[in-house]
């Protein structure tokens, strides 16, 4: 089960900037390890608290 976060992505959101993730996997690199929106979330995290990338809770992917 997920950990809620205030900072979680809705799911309008997701999908309006999961093109940008999508446009960088159709020029050729490699498959996505994580589910984008696992991608997405700590970015979101990050922007929204102002909180260093290290300082990420542990349930975050690497």
């Amino acid at each position: 089960m997920r950990t809620i976060y205030l900072s979680n992505l809705s799911d309008y959101e997701c999908e309006t900037i999961k093109v940008y993730f999508e446009v960088a996997y159709s020029k050729g690199g490699r498959p996505f390890k994580h589910v984008k929106r696992e991608i997405m979330e700590p970015i979101s995290y990050v922007l929204r608290t102002d909180f260093h990338y290290h300082y990420l809770p542990k349930d975050f992917p690497p």
